[in-house]
């Protein structure tokens, strides 16, 4: 009823999955149609060995599964002297350092470090995309609803860089100017 998932269509799915055949209920089994990621920086499609193949295969299949969040607890003492420390000098540059933008600078280092954890598998011609360029997109709430500004080139620019441009981006997507 109103494009909910009700029982019926539960178990609909479940004796289609026991029973070895398709299940349409539930959208199983449909790879999406990958964006062309060569239109926001360098990308290298590497073909997938049959191991990749079928791990994609199947994690496509788990994909379909209810997802779990995990919370759990950190000591950021450190990361906040840091920031107390280095924040004054940030403001001077137009920025302010945020935990966000921190964290914005972590995970495009990682993604550096481990660009599998950014690539793009492509079912429909058995290739992993990787992307040589490291685009981190930061949820900001707006008036009008979530919206989405990329810092590029994350990997690139030092912390106090990625904090100018996310408050300058954050105060555009408020102002409804991105």
């Amino acid at each position: 009823p109103a494009g909910r998932i009700g029982q019926d269509d539960v178990t609909r799915h479940v004796k289609g999955a026991m029973a070895g055949g398709p299940s349409t209920s539930l959208g199983a089994g449909r790879a999406p149609a990958l964006p062309d990621f060569s239109k926001w920086g360098e990308i290298e499609s590497r073909p997938m060995s049959n191991i990749r193949r079928k791990t994609a295969e199947h994690l496509t299949a788990a994909w379909q599964a209810p997802h779990v969040t995990q919370h759990d607890k950190a000591d950021v003492t450190a990361l906040e002297e840091f920031r107390k420390a280095y924040g004054s000098r940030v403001e001077a540059g137009g920025g302010k350092l945020t935990v966000t933008a921190i964290l914005i600078k972590i995970v495009a280092t990682a993604i550096g470090r481990f660009p599998q954890f950014a690539s793009s598998v492509d079912m429909a011609n058995e290739a992993i995309i990787y992307k040589k360029y490291i685009h981190i997109g930061v949820a900001v709430d707006t008036p009008a609803g979530l919206l989405v500004p990329v810092i590029r080139d994350a990997d690139k620019k030092g912390i106090a860089d990625v904090s100018v441009e996310l408050a300058a981006l954050s105060q555009k997507a408020r102002d409804r100017k991105l």
